[in-house]
């Protein structure tokens, strides 16, 4: 039967003859003559799933003619299907060489070359198919589908916007398309999009998992748990069981939401853990960590260890073992450090912190390598990546992710963080080094029984701080910590350079917003209604709905003040210095405050506000200003935090003090060497250690 131009096309790619396979026929004649037939019913059996006899077909008809273009394509994409991905790249490289102008055959090399583990390879394949056709929409999908994977959120847009324009009825791609902007905080297009994909394929449970996210991190407990069921309606995960009974909100609402909240994770957890749940990747199902806990102010230690042993009940491959940790090892004379997290890829805070560590370990001493889950971008490679002496890209599956870092056999696995992101947080329940530590990355114990040791300070933790953590904790003399100075900003510009005016004074808390805790609500009304010419001014997130959301409480919480609240547009970090340094007074938040913030704050001579919590994570800004021995703006009590703030308000002489105190005693809190030497120190004991409970031996 002849195949008009505007047929779908034989090949089951859902396009029309014209624009898929129409080229390529007409370049197999060209170079081949007459058409050996026989391949239509080749791609039929492909379609229905019949890989064997699609080959069969193949292989008869490249038996008559061994350059039939669609007969190694096809031949190819069944070797694909059959995971031999080789065998795939060899045949239609081969298609290729005999027809090199056909969008569809590079998009097919893409595919295998994604079957390979070759990303960049594949990149190539796409860009060259959409060179050839720039209306090729098969392409913009698979492209933008990489770029989702690494998590180029603005590239991988890009891709699903193009694809919608050329094929606007397709549910699956809307979805992505709302999973990357949600990654760029554009919570409401998300929301859209997921909507999109609903209206034209209402039972996607990928969608409603979407859903779930975007409705949690708008604080709206009821629609995210919906979503969560309506999920398990088309796709009955126990996974989807366990997020649906862990939803945290964002943004409580209320001291009373934030406590309630708490209350039914405990309780869901408990009623989880009398069940058989059976899960086969938590990461796939869509579980992930337990990141809002930190921020409510309590101990999480119970909360934590109950949800990782539910989650390592139900998937016993989280416990996975590497073989090097199985057995006596001779080891090399340089111990292998392997340091990990998912926020390598871009200029973040686990970057900075992480950055000075992996530059001044002792190469004498260390082999370091570095693992990242995402492409980095040049300007960070540069400054980061580049500092290990080997650098590792994990794929985004857990089983091969474990594979390759067991392939290494480390002696440490140094977690920079764990909590921040889903797929570090249950790598984290494998054993792949025979010691594994976590740093301060997210403050919060990880409940975790695989993590060996928890790397903080004396400075920084409270007397009772053993009672907090699952993991051995350490208290360093030092804070482990390498960071680099901040210059100061030079020509400081007028307020209204940030929409302010000169007639007010600033108070500035420059704080993401899921960190003001609710009862730091009245510390702030506190300040406001103390100095009447003052103004709270706050920072937009990059998710622009959780600021809304926070002012949203702060008008219920201090209806009488709330009119002097200022948001400015978020900032980059030259002018985060500069807003910081035109501050009368810079406020750190309770139960969670500054780390980052605050030392870039006083790397400049800016005070900060601070008052020490019960937790870590609350007692940075503290624990600077300990090792510096200026300890005029640590308040004791609410009431001490307003005085402080308003002092430094309104009493220039104090705040100059303040600032040349900081300025001549900050330098112990940069570019730390004898910090790094300490945690050496501490690294090679932890492994000496493990060698001797392991019988292990180091070679000399």
């Amino acid at each position: 039967m002849k195949i008009g131009r505007n047929d779908p096309c034989p090949c089951g790619s859902g396009r029309k003859y014209k624009r898929c396979c129409e080229a390529a026929d007409r370049a197999r004649a060209a170079s081949t003559g007459p058409s050996a037939g026989g391949i239509e019913a080749g791609f039929q059996y492909f379609n229905a799933g019949d890989l064997e006899r699609a080959e069969a077909v193949c292989r008869r008809v490249l038996q008559r003619d061994p350059n039939h273009v669609d007969a190694l394509r096809l031949m190819g994409c069944v070797a694909g299907r059959t995971g031999r991905p080789d065998v795939a790249v060899e045949l239609i490289e081969r298609a290729i060489k005999l027809a090199p102008n056909v969008a569809l055959l590079h998009d097919n090399l893409g595919q295998a070359f994604i079957a390979q583990g070759l990303l960049d390879r594949a990149i190539d394949c796409y860009r060259k198919a959409i060179a050839l056709d720039p209306d090729y929409a098969n392409a913009y999908a698979n492209l933008g589908a990489i770029f989702k994977a690494r998590g180029q959120f603005a590239e991988a847009e890009g891709c699903f916007r193009r694809y919608l324009k050329l094929n606007p009825d397709h549910p699956e791609t809307y979805n992505n398309l709302g999973y990357v902007l949600k990654h760029q905080g554009k919570l409401a297009e998300a929301i859209e999009c997921c909507l999109e994909a609903l209206s034209r394929k209402p039972d996607l449970a990928d969608v409603y998992i979407n859903l779930g996210g975007l409705f949690e991190d708008l604080g709206d407990h009821e629609r995210a748990v919906k979503a969560y069921h309506n999920a398990m309606r088309f796709n009955p995960l126990d996974g989807l069981k366990i997020r649906a009974a862990t939803v945290l909100p964002a943004i409580p609402s209320s001291l009373d939401d934030m406590r309630g909240s708490r209350r039914r994770f405990a309780e869901n957890v408990a009623a989880l853990s009398e069940q058989k749940l059976v899960i086969g990747d938590p990461f796939a199902e869509g579980c992930r960590s337990n990141f809002y806990l930190a921020y409510q102010g309590g101990n999480d230690l119970p909360l934590q260890k109950a949800v990782a042993n539910l989650y390592l009940k139900a998937c016993p491959a989280l416990g996975y073992t590497a073989a090097h940790c199985l057995t006596n090892r001779v080891r090399q004379e340089k111990i292998r450090i392997g340091f990990i997290s998912a926020f390598f890829d871009r200029v973040h805070i686990i970057g900075k912190f992480a950055k000075g560590l992996i530059s001044n370990l002792s190469r004498e001493r260390f082999s370091v390598m570095a693992f990242s889950l995402q492409k980095l971008s040049e300007d960070v490679a540069g400054a980061l990546w580049h500092e290990a002496d080997r650098a590792v890209q994990l794929p985004l599956q857990l089983d091969e992710a474990r594979r390759k870092i067991a392939e290494q056999a480390l002696d440490i696995l140094y977690y920079v963080d764990i909590g921040m992101a889903a797929f570090t947080y249950f790598l984290a329940f494998a054993r792949l080094a025979p010691v594994q530590c976590v740093a301060t990355g997210h403050p919060v114990t990880t409940g975790i029984s695989n993590i060996d040791y928890f790397i903080s300070s004396a400075l920084d933790e409270p007397d009772d701080a053993d009672t907090h953590y699952s993991e051995q904790l350490v208290r360093l003399r030092r804070r482990p910590i390498y960071y680099y100075r901040t210059e100061a900003p030079q020509d400081l510009p007028p307020r209204r350079y940030f929409g302010l005016e000169d007639d007010y004074r600033i108070y500035l808390c420059p704080m993401t917003p899921y960190k003001f805790h609710p009862e730091f609500d009245e510390f702030l009304a506190g300040i406001l209604r103390a100095d009447t010419a003052g103004r709270l001014v706050l920072i937009e997130s990059a998710t622009k709905m959780l600021t809304g959301l926070l002012l949203n409480r702060l008008r219920r919480s201090m209806p009488d003040v709330a009119d002097r609240i200022i948001v400015v547009p978020q900032l980059g970090p030259t002018d985060f210095l500069k807003l910081m340094s035109l501050a009368d007074a810079v406020l750190d938040t309770i139960h969670f405050g500054g780390g980052t913030t605050s030392l870039e704050a006083m790397a400049i001579g800016v005070p900060v506000v601070t008052i020490p919590g019960e937790f870590v994570r609350g007692r940075y800004t503290y624990a600077y200003y300990k090792q510096m021995g200026v300890m005029d703006c640590v308040a004791a009590s609410r009431e001490d935090y307003v005085r402080i703030a308003v002092r430094l308000a309104t009493d220039a002489d104090f705040k100059e003090k303040m600032r040349r105190d900081i300025l001549s005693r900050s330098a112990v809190l940069f570019e730390d060497v004898e910090a790094v030497r300490e945690l050496e120190e501490f690294l090679i004991g932890a492994v000496q250690k493990a060698d001797t409970q392991a019988g292990g031996q180091a070679t000399n």
